[in-house]
């Protein structure tokens, strides 16, 4: 038991005293008790300490106390050579820590910089330097900023400002300019180091050269741009059928076509499936079948019901993907040919209007191609198609035009200004010529910015 807890402290007092020489009256005038009052001090300590007398127990505290002080003394050298020990083992070892860090960071082929709290960067890999060619008091602090574009500086300091005061992971792209003045897209992160407070006290961050990818990436974006657009103009949309889930998912042009508001993921195909025609309904799931088991495409033509009730004719091709030898997807498109099929339905009512009149007539454009004819020109030339009669030579069928100024094609100049009327001859199937009388109405052809003549003929006898 140490000397600390068997003595109380008026007897620490005593003992003190009489160490310095003094008496016990001197020791009783001191503290302020009396002489008796000491003397019974002294029989406590006695039974507590041992010792005959005074003397003896002042002379064994004094050896009890300095062997405490040596062996706290000791106990304080071997734990501060402990403690030297280990912080020289620690600092060695962070110094071969770091050295091997900088190796590794040296062998990296990506810019690897250690920046201090506020950004300003004070090691840089020799990436760097190799890369930009700036001396090291050139780049040190925010001597980055003269190596990066000038189109991307000014963001990259607001993405700053926004992730150091907050400690946010950094990661933006940017270009930064070679040794040879190019400029190379790459991507920058970094990451804050804390101590055990949570306070920053270093940014570790990386620059890697992502120039190839990103070019690729851009390119990639302007064509899907470009092909989304040249869909949305053809009224053309994209889709993929999951055949094991019975989902599909379509591009944004898709639901447009339906007039439906666009959604991001997989849906249940029945959805689709409900909105074709109940009369076109059937056949198109007898195709979808036949090509799952078959793994051949399909091209189908078919009607369906827009929100409003509203009949939408749609052209839909798709091809299979395999695996494993059996159909899992099918990707295609779907087109909206509403308005095309309207035109084919007029074209096909005025091509009988026409085959019901006994004049010839003909649409032709301004560079003389034949359009459509009837059936009165097709006998009349000996041709059994408007295909067959296209091959014809134009010069051949109208070798001159009446009291006209002709174009290099025969169509009359005039004729850019309305109607035109008047005699012609005629080439027959037999090579005979026949007299014609002539009506020609030249029409603005708005998609080709140019002209349809409609030429009605009818024989002379």
């Amino acid at each position: 038991m140490t000397r600390e807890r068997t003595l109380s402290r008026q007897e620490e007092r005593v003992l003190h005293l009489a160490r310095k020489g003094l008496g016990d009256k001197q020791i009783a005038t001191e503290i302020g008790i009396s002489t008796d009052t000491v003397r019974t001090y002294w029989q406590r300590i006695r039974k507590k300490v041992g010792g005959q007398n005074r003397a003896e127990i002042v002379a064994t505290l004094s050896d009890k106390i300095a062997a405490q002080t040596l062996e706290a003394v000791n106990t304080e050298k071997e734990t501060l050579l402990r403690e030297i020990l280990r912080r020289t083992a620690v600092e060695k070892a962070l110094r071969t820590s770091e050295r091997e860090w900088r190796l590794l960071a040296d062998s990296m082929p990506q810019i690897v910089f250690v920046a201090n709290p506020d950004g300003r960067i004070f090691h840089y890999n020799a990436r760097f330097y190799e890369y930009t060619g700036l001396s090291q008091e050139r780049a040190l602090g925010f001597g980055w900023n003269t190596v990066i574009h000038a189109d991307d500086l000014p963001n990259v300091g607001v993405e700053l400002e926004r992730c150091l005061p907050a400690g946010i992971p950094f990661e933006y792209e940017m270009r930064i300019r070679r040794e040879d003045g190019e400029y190379r897209w790459h991507v920058n992160r970094a990451i804050p180091q804390r101590d055990e407070r949570g306070k920053i006290t270093r940014w570790y961050g990386t620059s890697t050269d992502i120039h190839e990818s990103r070019i690729l990436r851009d390119r990639l974006q302007d064509s899907a741009t470009f092909l989304s657009q040249a869909q949305r103009i053809a009224r053309l949309g994209s889709y993929e059928f999951d055949v094991s889930r019975n989902v599909g998912r379509w591009s944004d042009n898709l639901f447009e076509i339906f007039g439906l508001k666009p959604r991001e993921g997989w849906f249940d195909s029945d959805e689709f499936m409900s909105m074709i025609h109940p009369d076109d309904l059937p056949s198109v799931e007898q195709a979808v079948r036949e090509s799952i088991d078959s793994g051949t495409g399909f091209s189908e033509y078919y009607r369906c019901l827009g929100p409003d009730g509203q009949v939408i004719r749609v052209h839909s091709v798709a091809k299979p993907v395999i695996e494993a030898g059996a159909v899992v997807r099918l990707i295609g498109t779907i087109q909206d040919i509403t308005s095309r099929r309207t035109i084919e339905i007029t074209r096909d009512r005025l091509q009988e209007i026409f085959d019901s009149t006994p004049d010839m007539i003909r649409l032709v454009n301004v560079r003389g191609e034949l359009i459509l004819c009837n059936r009165a020109a097709l006998d009349f030339f000996g041709a059994a198609s408007l295909e067959e009669l296209r091959q014809r030579d134009f010069q051949k069928s109208y070798p001159e035009w009446a009291s006209t100024q002709t174009l290099e094609v025969g169509i009359p100049a005039a004729h850019l200004q309305g109607s035109w009327q008047g005699e012609t001859v005629l080439i027959d199937s037999e090579g005979r010529e026949a007299r014609a009388s002539q009506v020609i109405l030249a029409l603005p052809d708005r998609d080709t910015d140019s002209y349809l003549f409609t030429l009605i003929c009818r024989t002379l006898k």
